[in-house]
């Protein structure tokens, strides 16, 4: 009955158009509505975007507020060895250097993914696999563009992994190829033209889409609510980037995917 209540009560999402509501809504009516246990896998999705923004804080860069901690508590965690998974921890112990962590910090979503993509079914299964993939495919594009080595960039990666045995299969083409499931990724991305803004949000636009289907799959289910809460993130921020931060994104790829 809570799902369906829940469910029943979001506003609709269409790229078009700007949420109706704020994220700080949403995430209360999440909060409310959830049984704890649906709560620990709404938590796996904010842990992803706190993940992330290790990497923005230790490069002072664009901040997710839709993660569970402000700068101030990411730093009191990562100083308190306890708030985040035992890798973050080992990567700080390993890579005491500020330039050591900008540089090796695609260590950390490695991990992330590795460690909680054996651990889930439906739609959170979904959703690791696919942020995996596309930042792979991403890492590819924009290594291509900028002529640097792939292979280096995909030093961490398993190299055994389908996807990134493609990837690397396509790295001294002449022109860049994307994987066969990403072929429509290519289209946006080249229709968007070299304006890294509107490549963003293109890339944002792609996302939404994909997660379309699990919201209209199965209304009132675990999963359609954790899909449109992802949808609802990614259209947030398609509503708040600026310029200079849709840059900021895409140069930031090499080193943190």
């Amino acid at each position: 009955m809570r799902h369906y209540y829940l469910y029943t009560s979001l506003p609709p999402l269409e790229i078009q158009a700007k949420p109706e509501t704020t994220f700080s809504n949403v995430l209360d009516s999440y909060l409310a509505n959830l049984s704890k246990e649906d709560q620990k896998k709404l938590r796996v999705i904010q842990l992803f975007v706190d993940l992330t923004n290790i990497y923005a804080f230790i490069t002072e860069g664009r901040w997710n507020a839709k993660g569970t901690l402000s700068r101030a508590e990411l730093k009191e965690a990562l100083e308190g060895g306890e708030y985040f998974p035992q890798y973050v921890y080992d990567f700080f112990d390993r890579y005491e250097d500020i330039n050591d962590q900008k540089r090796f910090f695609s260590k950390i979503l490695i991990e992330f993914f590795q460690y909680e993509k054996d651990k889930h079914e439906g739609f959170l299964k979904e959703f690791i696999q696919f942020e995996r993939q596309l930042r792979l495919v991403l890492l590819a594009y924009r290594s291509k563009k900028i002529h640097v080595d792939l292979a280096k960039e995909l030093q961490f990666e398993d190299l055994a992994d389908p996807l990134v045995m493609d990837i690397l299969a396509r790295k001294d083409a002449a022109h860049v190829e994307f994987p066969y499931e990403f072929r429509d990724l290519k289209v946006v991305i080249e229709q968007a033209g070299l304006n890294p803004l509107r490549q963003h949000f293109a890339i944002l636009k792609y996302r939404f889409a994909h997660y379309a289907h699990f919201v209209e799959q199965t209304p009132f289910s675990l999963d359609s609510l954790l899909a449109y809460f992802v949808q609802f993130t990614i259209l947030d921020e398609y509503y708040g980037l600026s310029a200079e931060e849709g840059k900021q994104f895409l140069d930031s790829i090499l080193e943190r995917t």
